[in-house]
């Protein structure tokens, strides 16, 4: 019996070896079930019908590619060959250390640096935009690297889905210094926005032993409760990027883009708490400006409840009486400017004098400004001289960020590596000057905005010491938007003066006033450049600005204040 079962197993194996097909030829044909036939090395189906029984010679297998990971900060990068040398990424990493660090503190390198091979191979991505960034010699070659990383992170994050910490840095140093992607098309919002997506999927805004997070599938299968022993919290260089990216959602969202930023929340101070401990000096400038950028957020959350009361106010209550059913209600008359200014002064005063370092200045009072800069909002005022005193404060605030900014022109090498986030709150105040000129008020003229900001001396100072930097340095080793900026500067401060020159003669600028000075300055100017100069993408407004319209822009007029901003 034995014997026999051997027998008939053999035979089967003969015809059924492994790997086997599931069926003979003639029943896969006729899509029938194949049974072995016992003693036989035909199946049933075939003995009974008495056709040719043939095995069908299996296809061959296709190798598995290798599986990839569930996680989404488990799955490995692209295999992509970085379009930079050796060389270019330690000469950007050593620049980036010496010149620009110490001016963006949410991407520090560590004290001591790994090899660069290392380095490449651990953040490839961090490594291509520094190397970007060092290429100070060649800028033709910084723009190539610059379309390269575009390159690789279309590769990386769009069609691999790469999410990692090493992304997200290197996403920040690309939106910090923006501007040198001038040539390039405009992206900076979608950088924005990326960056944002990467906080959301690697979970960095949130407290990893938070018990109310989505799990992965990998956590459901072992039941509905989240272990959050085992969770590893979040080092400081993911607390340090989460940071960059709400810092600069809420800095680019206030002056460059119409967007909704990230919202501080109870873990982003915790963060600061966290990050303000290690001591280091770098940390505590990133502490100051999360906290001064914070007042900024909260009064203009405070300023928007104020408008939206006045206005539910003004739909219930009877104007003759201020009262609701015969009961008399309070409406505040005017915002409370001096409260959020007085925030802002305690928190800079409690900071010690050796942290102010001249980036944190620049913070300081540009928070000012954009407190200040509600003078323009007719809703939040109750008389014009309410009002007035508002003005006044502006244009002191304003004032305050030039005498940081002026010097900036005079040091050709700090100028060069200055973050974009700087130019996009320098040109705000840029901005706002130009619309003060436009404000109407009772006791305000726009000549007080030239005989306190002295801007058309700030435009000539800031060209000339451009056109001086065009002539010592190689043109190889000039950025091309500093290039653009000497005919910017000059066309905008020859605007400036024929608007001067009609506040001065008290003639209302209308059509065709200026017209001969337009024809001779204006056609020439680059409303792209200027746009790009003003960080705005939507170069409408300059238009009205510089056309022949340009008179008196209110606040709701297309090219105004509401419409831009």
């Amino acid at each position: 019996m034995r014997r026999q079962f051997h027998h008939q197993t053999s035979s089967l194996l003969v015809m059924y070896g492994i790997p086997k097909p599931k069926a003979c030829q003639g029943c896969a044909e006729a899509k029938a079930k194949c049974e072995p036939e016992v003693g036989s090395d035909r199946c049933k189906r075939c003995t009974i019908y008495g056709i040719e029984c043939s095995v069908r010679v299996p296809a061959p297998r296709k190798r598995r590619r290798a599986a990839q990971s569930d996680g989404a900060n488990e799955i490995q990068g692209p295999n992509l060959v970085l379009p930079c040398t050796l060389q270019e990424v330690t000469q950007g990493r050593e620049h980036y250390r010496k010149s620009m660090e110490h001016s963006f503190p949410f991407v520090i390198l560590p004290e001591k640096l790994p090899s660069v091979e290392q380095f490449i191979r651990e953040q490839a991505f961090l490594a291509l935009v520094m190397a970007m960034l060092g290429c100070i010699q060649d800028r033709s070659r910084q723009r190539d690297l610059a379309v390269k990383a575009r390159e690789y992170l279309g590769v990386a994050m769009l069609q691999c889905g790469q999410k990692t910490l090493d992304m997200l840095q290197g996403l920040l140093l690309l939106m910090n210094w923006y501007h040198y992607q001038f040539e390039l098309p405009s992206q900076r919002s979608v950088f924005m926005h990326l960056a944002m997506s990467l906080v959301v999927d690697l979970e960095l805004n949130k407290s990893p032993f938070t018990r109310n997070r989505l799990k992965r599938i990998g956590e459901a299968t072992h039941g509905f409760d989240v272990d959050t022993s085992k969770a590893p919290d979040h080092t400081l260089d993911q607390r340090r990027a989460f940071l960059g990216c709400l810092y600069m959602s809420s800095v680019m969202g206030k002056s460059v883009l119409n967007m909704d930023a990230l919202r501080f929340s109870e873990y982003s101070h915790r963060c600061c708490a966290v990050i303000e401990a290690s001591g280091l000096p770098s940390d505590q400038v990133l502490v100051h400006m999360m906290r001064l950028q914070y007042v900024v957020e909260k009064f203009e959350d405070a300023r928007s409840r104020f408008i939206q009361r006045r206005l539910a106010a003004s739909l219930v209550l009877e104007p003759q009486n201020r009262s609701y059913n015969g009961e008399s209600i309070r409406v505040e008359e005017t915002f409370d400017f001096d409260r959020w200014d007085r925030q802002l002064t305690q928190g800079w005063d409690r900071i010690p004098p050796n942290d102010k370092t001249e980036l944190l200045c620049v913070q300081y009072h540009y928070a000012r400004v954009c407190l200040y800069q509600d003078c323009l909002e007719d809703a939040l005022f109750s008389t014009d001289a309410d009002r007035l005193v508002v003005i006044h404060k502006c244009v002191a605030a304003i004032k305050s960020l030039n005498d940081i900014f002026h010097p900036m022109d005079q040091r050709p090498h700090m100028l060069l590596n200055v973050p974009t986030l700087v130019f996009t709150q320098s040109s705000h105040a840029i901005f706002l000057t130009v619309q003060l000129f436009s404000l109407r008020c009772e006791g305000w003229s726009g000549r007080m905005v030239e005989e306190k900001l002295e801007f058309q001396e700030i435009l000539e100072s800031a060209g000339r010491n451009l056109g001086q930097l065009m002539e010592r340095m190689p043109p190889i080793q000039i950025p091309q938007f500093f290039k653009g900026l000497v005919p910017v500067a000059k066309d905008l401060r020859k605007w400036y003066a024929a608007k001067i020159r009609a506040v001065a003669s008290s003639e209302p600028i209308v059509e065709n006033s200026l017209s001969e000075e337009k024809e001779a300055d204006f056609d020439l100017v680059d409303l792209g450049l200027f746009g790009q100069f003003l960080d705005l993408d939507d170069n409408f407004w300059l238009q009205n600005m510089l056309g022949a319209s340009g008179g008196q822009m209110g606040p709701d007029e297309p090219g105004g204040f509401g419409a831009s901003w």
